[in-house]
């Protein structure tokens, strides 16, 4: 007996997620499944006899009996942490002579212009006080602000 075939020749069993991603505000792709133009949270599904094919939380969910529910609990988080992420990037960040600075937690970030490269420091606030800067320039101040954010989000720094 055959799987019931969706759109495009796709089974409809046999999928398992292998990622998401946000592709940020304003960013959007062509669900592969069910053709919606306005998906901004991309679902990376495999079949073992297709590949992988990109889609919506809703298709995602529809695919793979074990993926219902995760989905939009996962874009829930991608959503928080987007929030979190832009409210880092614009908020408490306060402007001195020397530099761009701001508390997080009991940590001081800083971004200092030199000769229109920025770098950035870290200083923590522990027992060992250990600092952590960046000696390859970045083009802008955003860009040195992301470099924070991945590095705290990335090892896990509170």
């Amino acid at each position: 007996m055959s799987a019931f075939i969706w759109k495009g020749g796709y089974p409809h069993k046999g999928w398992i997620n292998t990622n998401i991603e946000d592709l940020g505000e304003g960013n959007y792709f062509k669900c592969e499944m069910c053709s919606n133009p306005v998906v901004r949270y991309k679902h990376t599904m495999e079949h073992l006899e297709i590949g992988a094919i990109s889609t919506g939380c809703d298709c995602a969910e529809k695919m793979s009996e074990e993926y219902k529910g995760v989905g939009s609990a996962r874009e829930e988080e991608l959503k928080k942490l987007a929030t979190s992420r832009k409210n880092f990037y614009v908020n408490g960040w306060h402007e001195s002579e020397q530099n761009t600075f701001r508390k997080l937690g009991k940590d001081r970030l800083s971004i200092t212009e030199v000769n229109n490269s920025y770098y950035w420091l870290v200083e923590k606030d522990t027992d060992e006080y250990s600092n952590v800067f960046n000696n390859t320039p970045c083009s802008t101040e955003l860009e040195s602000k992301q470099k924070i954010w991945d590095m705290y989000k990335d090892e896990g720094w509170k």
